[in-house]
């Protein structure tokens, strides 16, 4: 990994210190401890797609967008067309379905 990589639990806290919304907070609405959600902010913890997906949620995003942000984040020189966007995020939504 890059020194440059965004880490999923860098960018879940990106994403809500951008909505500005408290960590307690969102642990709370995701129904999970603050604690294990500030180890996950922190990558000591991996998250659950369960828990992925109720994170994603509560930041106003579905599953397989959240994760195609976070791609992006970490690509932002990757060119994309609306076409192959649309395919990955179909693809993300069926492996997020058959983990789920």
């Amino acid at each position: 990994m890059s020194s440059n990589t965004v880490t999923l639990g860098k960018f879940i806290r990106f994403k809500r210190e951008e909505k500005k919304i408290l960590q307690q907070d969102l642990a709370k609405r995701c129904d999970c401890n603050p604690c294990y959600f500030s180890s996950l902010e922190n990558n000591k913890k991996t998250a659950s797609i369960k828990l992925l997906k109720k994170v994603s949620k509560n930041l106003g995003y579905e599953l397989e967008e959240f994760l195609m942000l976070w791609f992006l984040k970490n690509n932002p020189n990757k060119k994309f067309s609306k076409e192959s966007f649309l395919g990955a995020k179909a693809v993300l939504k069926e492996i997020v379905s058959y983990l789920a």
